[in-house]
């Protein structure tokens, strides 16, 4: 467990903030910059970082390398490492996509995998950080308990779980999914409205459906010659579920922070003149979502 926090959160959390900006950019400046950024809809696309392709749903956009990143950056996530691209679909939930290549993950202690003590822990440590994120401006986060316990997929190699949290008067959804592949695994983290969460069939499950490495990279395609990750699936899960949540939620965290900026993602969409128009406009004289 301890290596597998040194080396995935290594990998996964940066100190490094957003750079401080001589002036800082007004909603219209975001929005602005946001629009310029290259949208693309529909589509095969290929992820290099991953070596994997997502076949993007015809009511989804998304962004590819640096601009996901720049995206990030605009809406005050900056400092995710790994961002190899964003999704938005037509009710602004987003999906950001982090490729980790460390090696293959066994799965074999699976069985290891605690839910109950994985949810006492991250408890006692969400209600460590709340002196923290007071501290910083943000209300108390409180969890609520799981949404769906960690579930391995074993046909798809897809871990997937989800909490949920108040925050205030705030419900939150904390959704991840691990693809496993050959040379390491995709994080997909949703965010979006605690009301439009679904456990079953929902934003994350359309996208992990339109998501699969590419062969010679796939889970199955491993050989006794690869590189083997230093923690296997048990120590995975509890670091990613555990030890990067608290510290997200301590320093105000990604889920907060996409809570705070929604209404410019929302804005920025809505004002992208006639691509987000032509993105998000129903095949027959809908609006714009």
């Amino acid at each position: 467990m301890a290596i597998a926090q040194r080396v995935v959160l290594a990998a996964l959390l940066s100190a490094a903030a957003l750079g401080a900006q001589a002036q800082p950019m007004t909603d219209q400046e975001r929005r602005d910059a946001i629009g310029k950024l290259h949208w693309e809809k529909g589509g095969t696309h290929k992820l290099a970082d991953s070596s994997s392709t997502l076949v993007l749903p015809d009511d989804h956009v998304m962004l590819n390398g640096a601009d996901a990143e720049r995206f990030e950056a605009l809406i005050g996530n900056g400092g995710i490492t790994k961002i190899e691209a964003v999704t938005v679909d037509r009710a602004q939930e987003q999906i950001i996509f982090q490729s980790i290549r460390e090696g293959y993950v066994g799965v074999d202690d699976w069985a290891d995998v605690d839910a109950k003590q994985m949810l006492d822990q991250v408890t006692e440590k969400t209600e460590q950080a709340n002196s923290v994120r007071v501290k910083n401006g943000f209300a108390e986060m409180h969890l609520s308990g799981w949404l769906k316990e960690p579930t391995l997929d074993r046909d798809s190699n897809t871990v997937y779980w989800a909490f949920a949290l108040d925050e205030g008067q705030k419900k939150i959804v904390n959704t991840k999914a691990l693809r496993l592949g050959r040379d390491g695994f995709e994080l997909m983290t949703w965010v979006g409205d605690a009301a439009n969460y679904k456990a079953s069939g929902g934003d994350l499950a359309v996208v992990l459906s339109a998501y699969n490495f590419d062969p010679g990279h796939r889970y199955a395609d491993h050989t006794s010659g690869d590189k083997i990750a230093a923690y296997s699936i048990a120590g995975l899960v509890a670091t990613i579920a555990g030890v990067k949540f608290a510290k997200l939620a301590a320093a105000g965290g990604l889920l907060l922070l996409f809570k705070k900026f929604g209404v410019i993602i929302v804005a920025a969409l809505a004002g992208v003149a006639v691509k987000a128009k032509s993105f998000f406009a129903r095949k027959k004289g809908g609006n714009a979502a």
